[in-house]
Formats: structure tokens, sequence, C-alpha cells
């Protein structure tokens, strides 16, 4: 029931009669044009209210001068026409306004198109003291939260956009504040006033962030450059207190320290630290370095006259070296070793003439010891001599003699230069070759073969390689090639190593087969634990569609036939895709390929405006719009996923081909039945027509 109240105007001393009010009332019928039905209109209220019973239209532009009170629905604009609805209020003509044009709402001011709704208050002046804002969300009433969990109450919530870009969006957003005010003694575009902040995603400052308390960081990412780390920011950071930091602290090459602007820098580059501008004192306490340098070569003293250090201790197998190497004194367990020129007047008197084995030199001058005359250094005359411990030496053919040198058993030999070995011969086993040693060889630098080169591991020939390695496992069934990483860690230990993310082996213990099996670790997306990957060096692929046709991977099968290969016979399997050891997919010898499917229908379904709706969808430019099947209706069925328009235009998805067989199978199930039952009733119409002599 609807109410209208309408205000009369009387001349004063004048009383109105029962027919005055009957015209008025009269009136109001003819106000509506007759949309009023009169049958439902209450006009006997002595305060002079109208009241009307059902359901009424009003049509047309009308004013109603005074209350309106409706204690029933009201719906405006019901057929959608392109008219406003505006409610004023006694200072602001746009109160609220709902645009019927453009579709949107508007409080405070005119409706603007693409602005779903504007709140934007006329200028007005407020009550002194008071708070003031153009919009308040007041916490009411006690919300009342039953028994269990509820994940989110609150004030306010916002959903992100939900945005269909054909075009370019420059900067999409759930939330801006376009600025902060410059009025107030203090100006913020936001404002938290008390409790906790949380932001679950990153957070970007465009400009400066003034904290006014503590800035806490709860993240415990450790850092390892300068984009990384719990707090990392692409400019400078100036403290004006004091730095605690409880673990290392990481600075990139060439930083410089730098004190009272300039007074003195501590300034790295290239593995060093220049100290600028000053000394250094440590007083009474202890530097501890790896190294010492001077400032450049042939500069700088350790010490001075007046402040000389008393001690000099050195480690173990310690080295003085002068000029680069160009002589050196080394010591090793007791022994210091002279590397270089060694000029003395009194040999005897330096290293003793019961002890002469203890001196080690790279040249030794001198008269008397070459006993033999034969122009060596030092002349071993016994073929069997062997030297108890390590031999260091430059020139071992000098010092040993060119006679004598296959003599020398050492138990380490340790040349400071390169080792050369000019000797061609072969090798063909590991007891053959230029070099070769009953133990490992430990390399720590590279190891470059020559073009001709092949590297045997358990084998000593491969008729069919001229260039290559060779692994013969012999009778071992584990890894034959495994490629490992520090930066992988899986946990699957059971079939390799926790850093290894690739292996080659048999695929059977007895019958051989290759097997390649890729591990992939848990950091990082959920597949690609092997991947193949094919390159060509051209300007396009073949597209060829026959069976002269390739791929950029291509598989091959074949059988034994004799000692070479033949093809794959009738209906014979050439590739397989299995679940572990569960077959799902074969593709066999006539190009057939067969799924392990479990069979399901859509009786339930409407098939024959799926097959429609499926072409509407993709090729809507030629069949229109889909009608009752959309995009979520043929993904919850199973014949598609991620159904999406590209940025060509074109529509694509990616189709479940043996859900579809499925499905056309169903629907020419549905066909064939239609069929029969049509077959069926023209045979009845028949029979009639027949009956009636047709």
């Amino acid at each position: 029931m609807g109410t209208v109240e309408q205000t009369i105007t009387f001349v004063v001393d004048l009383v109105p009669t029962a027919a005055d009010w009957a015209n008025q009332f009269s009136s109001l019928y003819n106000l509506v044009n007759g949309q009023i039905d009169k049958a439902n209109v209450d006009s006997s209220s002595s305060d002079g209210i109208v009241t009307m019973d059902e359901a009424q239209t009003i049509t047309g532009a009308k004013t109603l001068t005074g209350a309106l009170v409706a204690n029933g629905g009201a719906v405006f604009n019901e057929g959608s026409a392109d008219v406003d609805f505006r409610i004023e209020t006694n200072a602001i003509s746009n109160g609220f306004i709902v645009d019927g044009g453009l579709d949107v709402f508007a409080f405070g001011a005119a409706a603007a198109d693409d602005q779903f709704v504007t709140i934007s208050p006329p200028a007005a002046t407020h009550t002194a003291t008071t708070n003031t804002y153009n919009l308040q969300v007041g916490s009411g009433g006690a919300q009342t939260i039953p028994t269990g969990t509820t994940t989110y109450v609150g004030t306010v919530n916002l959903d992100e956009p939900n945005i269909t870009a054909t075009g370019t969006v420059t900067n999409a957003f759930t939330l801006r504040i376009a600025g902060a005010p410059t009025e107030g003694s203090n100006n913020y575009a936001l404002w938290v006033d008390a409790g906790a902040t949380q932001l679950d995603g990153a957070v970007t400052a465009g400009s400066t962030l003034t904290v006014g308390g503590v800035l806490s960081v709860d993240d415990t990412t450790e850092t390892t450059s300068g984009t990384t780390g719990s707090i990392h920011t692409d400019g400078g950071l100036g403290v004006a207190k004091d730095i605690y930091l409880g673990d290392d602290l990481f600075i990139a090459t060439g930083a410089v320290f730098n004190w009272d602007g300039g007074d003195v820098t501590l300034t790295h580059s290239a593995n060093t630290l220049t100290l600028g501008g000053g000394n250094m004192a440590f007083g009474t306490g202890t530097l501890t370095v790896a190294a010492l340098l001077a400032n450049s070569d042939n500069s700088g003293a350790l010490g001075a006259s007046g402040t000389a250090f008393s001690d000099l201790f050195l480690a173990d197998g310690g080295v003085i070296n002068w000029n680069a190497g160009n002589a050196t004194l080394t010591h090793t367990a007791g022994t210091l070793t002279f590397n270089g020129d060694f000029v003395a007047t009194d040999v005897d008197a330096i290293i003793g003439s019961n002890t002469p084995a203890a001196l080690t030199c790279t040249t030794f001058t001198s008269t008397g010891i070459d006993d033999n005359a034969t122009g060596e250094i030092l002349q071993i005359t016994d073929s069997g001599a062997t030297v108890a411990g390590d031999f260091s030496a430059t020139d071992l053919d000098g010092i040993l003699g060119s006679n004598t040198a296959a003599a020398a058993t050492v138990t380490t030999l340790t040349a400071s230069g390169i080792v050369s070995v000019d000797d061609t011969t072969d090798s063909t086993s590991t007891t053959t070759g230029s070099i070769h040693t009953d133990g490992g060889v430990g390399i720590a630098k590279d190891l470059i073969l020559g073009a001709t080169s092949t590297i045997f591991v358990g084998d000593t020939e491969n008729a069919r390689q001229a260039v290559g390695i060779t692994i013969q496992q012999g009778t071992n069934d584990d890894e034959a090639l495994a490629l490992k990483s520090s930066d992988v860690v899986h946990v699957v230990t059971g079939v390799a190593e926790s850093d290894t993310y690739g292996v080659l082996s048999k695929a059977s213990a007895t019958a051989g087969g290759l097997q390649i099996t890729g591990l992939r670790d848990g950091d990082d997306n959920p597949w690609a634990a092997v991947t193949i990957r094919g390159i060509l060096d051209e300007a396009a692929a073949d597209t060829t569609k026959s069976t002269g046709g390739f791929g950029v991977i291509q598989c091959l099968s074949y059988l034994e036939s004799g000692n070479s290969v033949g093809l794959c016979g009738a209906d014979e399997n050439l590739f397989s895709i299995s679940n572990g050891g569960t077959t799902r997919f074969i593709f066999d010898a006539e190009g057939s390929g067969h799924a392990d499917v479990a069979w399901t229908t859509y009786d339930a379904e409407d098939d024959f405006q799926i097959v429609k709706d499926v072409e509407a969808h993709f090729v809507p430019e030629l069949f229109g719009e889909a009608v009752k099947y959309k995009a979520k209706d043929l993904e919850r069925l199973g014949l598609f996923h991620d159904i999406r328009r590209e940025p060509d235009g074109k529509m694509r998805g990616m189709m479940n081909w043996t859900r579809m067989s499925m499905f056309h199978h169903g629907t020419l199930h549905k066909v064939i039945r239609a069929l029969e039952d049509a077959y069926a009733e023209i045979g009845q119409l028949k029979s009639r027509l027949q009956l009636i002599g047709a």
C-alpha cells in the first residue's frame, strides 16, 4: 500500500465543504492521468492524507507537493529508459543522482561517465572544532559472530577490479589515493591512527616514506646482493645515530668508508682496502690480516729505525719472496729451501761440512763438488740413489745428470713451473702412455684434450668412436653418468644423491637400453624434471603434413635387422606414455593413438546445443554468441580448459581430445536414437496412409 500526502491551501475564514474535499481529490486523480485506480484510494482521512492500496503505476512527469510516504516497495525506471533519478537537499541540488544513460551514481555533484559511484561534496562551511569527513563509516551496533571460524570481519573490504583489457592499461589498482592535502599542520595521504597494519604484498614507495615511530621488520631473509634481504634500497641510506649489526656486513666492490668529509677514507678495490688521508693506530691491539701489502711496488717498510719489530714469526711452510719469485726462502718441516743463486765465500761455514745434503737451491756455484767433471751441479753416481723426502727443482736433469735422470725416485715431485713431456706414446691401458700413474690424478684447473683424443672409462678401445667418451660399466647397474649442482637439493635420495639433477643409466640391468632420469627439487614450479629442447637454425620449420614431414624434435623407433635396423611391424607400439608403471597412451606403427581412459557420458546435457555453442565460442563471427553453454560450462564438462581471447582477437582453449571423443560418441548415439524414432514414426504414418487408401 502506498501513501500520497498532499498539502491543500485554504482561504482564511472559509471552511471547505465535503464537495471541496471531493473536488480536491478528483483533481488528484486527474493529476496522475487516470493511472491511479480510484477503487484503491481512500480519501476519507480527516488529516488530508490520501492512501493508495495495491501497486500503482504513475507515468509521465508529475509534481507532488508535500510528503510522499511509501510503506511498500518502489521501482523507478522499470523500463530501463535513459532517464535520471535525482534527490535534492536543502542546499545541494545534486544530493543523489542515478544517471540512467551513463549507468552511474553520484552524491553531491553531477554524475560522471566511467565513474560508477562519485562522491563530491559541494563547498560548505563546517562547525568549528568539529571533525569533518567526506565519508564516515561508523562501527554501528555490535556484529555477533556465531560459533565457528570466520576468516574476515571488518568495516570495509575492497575486491580487486574485474578488468578485461584489449588495449593498454598503464596502472591498474584496487585503491588509489591521488594526493595529500597541504592545508593542515600535518598532511597525510593515508593515516592509520592506531593498531597494526598488515601488508601481505609488495610495498612500493614512490616518494619519501616517513615513520614517526619505530620501523620494525620481522622478515629474516638474508641478503646476498644490493637487491635482496629484508630491507633494500636503490639509493643510499642515511642514519643519524648508531647502527648495530647482529650479523655480517656486505659492501659492494669499490665502496668507500668516509670519515668527516674525506679526512680519513678506507677504499676497496680489487681485493684491496686502501687507507687514505691519515694513519691507522691499533694501540695495544692486534691487527689480523690475510695479507699486508705496501701501497705500491718497492715502497713502504715493515717497521722503522727506532720503532723496529722485535721478532718475526712465520707459520709452517712460510715463504720469504724477493722480487716476485726471483729468489725465495721456503720452510718445510725443519728445512729452509733457498731458490735462486746463492753466493757465499764459505759454503761449508753456512751449511756445515757434515750436512751438505741439507742445502737445496736452483743454481749452486762452487768448485770441488763436481767430482767427475761432467758439468752437472750435483752428480749422483749411484744409479739406485733415492731421495727420501720431497724433491724440488727447476732443472732436474741439471741436478741429477742426464745419464742418471731415470734413477731418481722421490716421494713427491714439486715443479714450480711447467712440467712438459715431449713423448708421443699413445695410451692403450692404465700402464701405458707418456704419463701414467698407479693412483688417481687430481687437476685443479682445466683439462684440454687434442682434436683426436678419446676418453675411456673402464675400457681401452671403441672401434666406432674417433673422438668422444666411452664408459664401460661392466656388470654395474647404477649411474653411468651423473650431473650434479650445488643449487639442487632434492629429497629423492633413494634414486640419486640429493644434488644430482640428471642421470644416464641402463634401462634394464641385463638387457641395456638408455634410461634418462631428471630430478628437480621443490624450490621452483612443479614441472619440467626433464626438458627436451630442440633449436633449429632455420628461418622456418618444416610444414609438410605427410609421412615425409618432420618436426623440430623427432622421435625414431626401430627394430634390429641383422646387424642394422628395420621398421616396426603392423600394430606394433612405437611410443608410450605411462603414469609410473601404468601405461596411459600408446602410438602404434599405423599412426593410431590409444588412450587408457575412464568413460563418461553427457546424457544430462543438451548435446546438440553444446555442438552449436562450441563453434559459437571459438568462431563467434560466423556462429554468433553462445546460447546456453558458456566458457565455464565447457570447462565444467571437461571438454576445454583455459578458454581465452588471444591478442589477435581469436579465441583459443586447451581441448580434451579423449573427453571430446566421448562427447561426440554420445551425441552420435542420440542422433541414431532420434533417427530410429523418426523411422518408426514414419513407418506408423505410412501404415495409417495405407489404411485410409492414400
